[in-house]
């Protein structure tokens, strides 16, 4: 089976099954998602370097092929963070020229716990990285932090498991040498350094390092191929990753003790099949994700899933399992929405479409989404590679920093003013102007007027998806206020 299908299966407690150890069973395959997705991003292959990041340079092009659905908008810092036997001290640069940086923890399951960042108006300074039993406070970001011998620093993080995830994001404004180069300088001025611990609360399983809890050869997380494989790794981890919500823990822990998971080891329970749990407990998943309860309807066919849960998920298990498969390490949806279109211009609910020869589609956007200052926007087009798609203007993505046109020619937003434009108000005068997108194949160029706004496609009959981005959005782009975009087929425009 699958890693991607393991994972998918993780933490879901209303799962009906004949049996309660069936359940519990159910229940622990698909919160193992958590862990894949935790396997997957902590390494490629060498052993796991923890607490260190390495930062992306450059923005992704159409010419690579070594990520997976890659953003074309922001430099990346990933760090696994290990908690097991230091502190760790963040020191976050002034990032003073207005654009979008974030600078978020997650958990090990992918919580989104923390957002240092533009839109909580985060100062610049030290912050303090800790694990929620040895502060004894609660879960997320404190500034300042609430006990006075930590006054030195900006703020508090405090993590609900030993081992987590750090993802910096810095917004690309012109992708040119002098950006770049303020980007690498912020990127250098951050720093995660290991400091001693100087409270830890005792009565807890002593935790080893992270390397040491690998599967795989030379300290990676390499080997994980099956089920009984995924439940053992998660079996390991289970002892340091406490759920975030503490009133849960006692009920996780039955659960998993009737799976066969305790004291750091697994046990496959007597008469149970894994392969068939995690199909059922799949199909579970697949039906929450589209249970219409769990989706907003924001119009025109377009819905912004778990509007409730996203980012962090606290008790939704079986959305978090959803997430983990495609989406690991998702922003809370204050600070990023990801909405969708499940059936405009023939989209499948699978997000893939295919376009005929004599087809194109047209995206009619009723005005600029209103985001707040240094928010930003984009779509992104992938084949089903989930690769960028090779095109004679070389461009993956449209948004604001791309030089879209209303239909008389002007700039939708003048260049170098797109940070001013984003001020939560879309347009300056308070209306609504349209402009439109036009997704084409690659094969078939649009006339010069179009060019700004094409976002090429595959050639006709190679299916694609394309992924709507908006970042620092405002209630109105979840309330009804804005009228999202129209999505047509047409015939191609020559």
């Amino acid at each position: 089976m699958l890693l991607e299908t393991i994972i998918t299966t993780l933490l879901i407690s209303d799962i009906v099954h004949t049996s309660s150890i069936q359940h519990s069973t159910s229940y622990q395959v698909s919160e193992s998602l958590q862990y894949a997705g935790f396997a997957r991003q902590s390494t490629s292959g060498a052993a796991i370097d923890v607490n260190a990041f390495p930062s992306s340079t450059n923005l992704a092009s159409v010419a690579d092929s070594a990520v997976i659905k890659p953003n074309v908008d922001t430099l990346y810092s990933l760090a696994v963070i290990d908690l097991s036997s230091t502190d760790l001290v963040l020191t976050v640069p002034n990032i003073s020229d207005g654009r979008f940086w974030i600078y978020p923890f997650y958990d090990l399951y992918g919580n989104d716990i923390a957002n240092i960042g533009i839109k909580n108006k985060s100062p610049p300074g030290h912050y303090l990285v800790r694990r929620v039993q040895d502060a004894q406070q609660p879960s997320g970001l404190q500034v300042p932090c609430p006990d006075q011998s930590r006054s030195k620093y900006a703020g508090c993080v405090n993590l609900p498991t030993t081992y987590g995830s750090f993802l910096q994001r810095l917004l690309v404004l012109r992708n040119d040498t002098q950006d770049l180069n303020a980007l690498h300088t912020y990127q250098n001025a951050t720093h995660l350094i290991e400091t001693p611990r100087t409270t830890q609360q005792y009565g807890y399983f002593p935790a080893p390092r992270l390397e040491t809890l690998s599967p795989g050869p030379n300290g990676s997380f390499r080997g994980i191929s099956n089920p009984q494989q995924l439940l053992e790794f998660s079996a390991r981890l289970i002892p340091y990753s406490p759920a975030e919500v503490v009133y849960d823990q006692y009920r996780v822990d039955t659960i998993l003790a009737q799976a066969g998971i305790a004291n750091g080891s697994y046990t496959l329970p007597s008469g149970i099949d894994l392969s068939e749990v995690a199909d059922g407990t799949n199909a579970t998943i697949a039906a929450a994700s589209a249970n219409p309860a769990n989706n907003d309807d924001v119009g025109n066919t377009w819905i912004v899933s778990f509007p409730r849960q996203a980012g962090d998920f606290k008790t939704a298990y079986d959305l978090r399992a959803i997430v983990a498969e495609g989406g690991y390490l998702q922003l809370t949806q204050d600070q990023a929405l990801y909405p969708q279109t499940l059936t405009g211009g023939g989209v499948t609910k699978t997000g893939n479409t295919t376009l005929a020869a004599n087809e194109s589609l047209l995206l009619t956007f009723s005005g600029k989404p209103p985001l707040t200052t240094g928010g930003f926007w984009s779509l992104t087009l992938y084949g089903l590679d989930q690769h960028l798609v090779p095109n004679p203007v070389n461009r993956g993505a449209v948004g604001d920093r791309s030089g879209l046109r209303y239909p008389n020619g002007t700039a939708v937003y003048a260049e170098g003013a797109q940070l001013f434009d984003n001020d939560g108000k879309g347009d300056p005068d308070g209306n609504t102007t349209p402009y439109q997108v036009l997704i084409q194949a690659n094969t078939t160029v649009p006339p010069k007027d179009w060019t700004y706004n094409w976002l090429p496609s595959p050639p006709p009959g190679n299916g694609f998806q394309f992924v709507l981005r908006w970042y620092s959005p405002t209630e109105a782009l979840t309330n009804g206020s804005y009228v999202y975009p129209t999505v047509k087929r047409i015939t191609p425009i020559t």
